[in-house]
């Protein structure tokens, strides 16, 4: 079963578990090599730095996409509602014309 069919969200955990003990797994390695004190801790900042300014980068690519997303979606609603509203009034004048088109027709002269 891919994870597109899936309602219980155990992909989106499945992934985040994976990608958490990789790097559980790249710290353990680091810190068990063989190397000096320092020069581990210079790695492991190195790459808490990197991951999160990657983070910092997605997080930014998501917020512009969905400001995209947002300023699309206002403009459709408008366009919705401004048809919407042409077809009202234009439904309002019918009804009028033929209201007065039948009280002509009802009220001889």
């Amino acid at each position: 079963m891919s994870c597109e069919n899936r309602e219980d969200g155990s992909c989106g955990s499945s992934v985040l578990s994976f990608l958490l003990g990789g790097a559980l797994g790249g710290v353990l390695g680091m810190l068990y090599a063989p190397g000096s004190g320092e020069e581990t801790r210079r790695k492991i900042k190195f790459y808490a730095e990197e991951a999160a300014d990657k983070a910092v980068e997605r997080m930014q690519q998501i917020r512009g996409e969905a400001d995209e997303a947002i300023t699309k979606m206002k403009s459709e609603f408008s366009e919705q509602k401004d048809r919407l509203t042409s077809a009202i009034d234009a439904g309002r004048s019918a009804f009028r014309e033929e209201k007065e088109r039948y009280e002509e027709g009802s009220n001889p002269t």
